[in-house]
């Protein structure tokens, strides 16, 4: 998505996630590594109406409480 110019952010509970995909940003010189973010859905870590649109690469029965995150969202 970036490479198509978006500008993405990531929110990921695993540490050793966010190491990886911080990774493979530098990796590919592609955007921050800062953009990973270590956190929950449930509480997100931007203002209100931060972003236009929400990717989620994982089904909800992954997200430990999916009525708070998509409430969250």
């Amino acid at each position: 998505m970036i490479e198509a110019g978006y500008n993405c952010r990531a929110v990921e509970q695993s540490k050793e996630m966010v190491d990886a995909a911080r990774s493979t940003l530098v990796e590919r010189c592609q955007g921050e590594p800062s953009w990973i973010i270590q956190g929950q859905s449930q509480h997100l870590p931007f203002t209100d109406a931060s972003f236009d649109n929400v990717v989620s690469t994982f089904p909800s029965e992954y997200i430990c409480d999916p009525r708070r995150c998509i409430i969250e969202i």
